[in-house]
């Protein structure tokens, strides 16, 4: 009867993985052409076709006997895995655990089918389910093969974290990661940083709130200009790292107009909140950036220390005889000779208050 169910499984929930041509490395040197089904227990599920024109049978290897398995490639699957949504959980699920045991498997697409999972897991209103995707991350970071995939879960389970509200435990795991020695691939350090910065601008909100007055007392504006120059730091910081994407940098641009937007720096507010609209027109942050520039009035709203910065550029200095006749106006002129500000979020110079 177990052995029905398995075949059930095999053929019924991912015909996906007809389409894949894999090849079980077995130790006395055979290469067997197959589909691996999955894993139980210590045996690999295979489905193989001994005669040619007749339907696949599957057949069980037991892993001892397997040197390696080359994981052929199958774009149905990897569309499933790149596309998913809330919809497909059930198949993500049983592809899933079909190969997880596999995860230790050099080029097993284990890996990144734990993460979509968990992933598309995170972004369900129930939060049972939020939750199943700790394990499931946890798993990925403890036996995935290549680092990448193992950092890429570490990303993931601090993000699970603060899905199910364990905000002391992301924010704890994210201070450590900062602080190990290890090298943090820069996705999974933009994360730990935007986490913190999270926290840091809860403890400033909370500061501000408990203390309006606080310009008065010394004490209390220190920590405030403390927390403020931290929290920028840790949100704008992503975007200086190369190879994080863009909606890591997005986050983190978000976040600095929200602590610009708290600590009343409407000026920077303005200039962060056009760099919303101008790098990531079509998302929503950028339409709630274009409500608060239609809230402010028209001297900020019009003001662009940017587009001042490339008009000076691009003012005719004068000749060279000009520019001899005096060495006091020679000096002044320099500062417009500089190169222009760039527009990207991660060059702008920022002003601390």
């Amino acid at each position: 009867m177990k052995n029905k169910i398995i075949l059930c499984i095999c053929n019924l929930s991912l015909p996906l993985l007809c389409h894949a041509v894999d090849i079980a490395l077995l130790k006395g040197g055979e290469r067997r052409p197959c589909v691996i089904a999955g894993v139980e227990g210590e045996t690999v599920l295979v489905e193989t076709r001994p005669v040619p024109d007749f339907p696949p049978v599957s057949v069980r290897i037991p892993r001892n006997q397997i040197s390696g398995i080359e994981f052929g490639p199958d774009a149905q699957r990897d569309a499933l895995i790149q596309k998913a949504t809330l919809a497909q959980l059930p198949e993500l699920k049983l592809l899933w655990e079909r190969f997880a045991p596999l995860l230790n498997c050099e080029d097993s697409p284990s890996a990144r089918i734990g993460l979509r999972y968990g992933l598309v897991l995170l972004e369900s209103d129930n939060t049972a389910q939020r939750e199943w995707a700790l394990p499931v991350f946890a798993k990925i970071a403890e036996y995935a093969w290549h680092p990448n995939d193992r950092d890429a879960a570490r990303q993931g389970k601090l993000r699970a974290l603060m899905a199910i509200n364990q905000v002391p435990e992301a924010v704890a795991a994210a201070s450590e990661l900062l602080k190990s020695d290890a090298a943090l691939s820069p996705p999974l350090a933009a994360e730990a940083r935007l986490i913190l910065g999270k926290n840091t601008e809860a403890e400033l909100r909370q500061l501000l709130e408990e203390n309006p007055r606080w310009e008065e007392d010394d004490a209390v504006r220190t920590k405030r200009n403390r927390l403020y120059h931290c929290a920028l730091d840790l949100y704008l910081l992503p975007a200086l790292l190369p190879d994080v994407s863009p909606e890591l940098a997005l986050r983190g641009l978000w976040g600095a107009f929200g602590i610009h937007r708290l600590c009343g720096d409407q000026a920077l507010a303005a200039e962060t909140a056009r760099d919303l609209i101008a790098f990531y027109p079509s998302t929503t942050f950028a339409k709630e950036s274009a409500k608060f520039l239609d809230s402010l009035p028209a001297e900020l709203r019009n003001s662009d220390s940017e587009r001042d910065a490339r008009d000076a550029v691009a003012k005719p200095i004068g000749n060279k005889k000009h520019e001899n006749a005096s060495s006091s106006s020679s000096s002044q002129a320099a500062p417009t000779a500089s190169a222009p500000a760039s527009s990207a979020p991660h060059k702008r110079k920022r002003s601390g208050t």
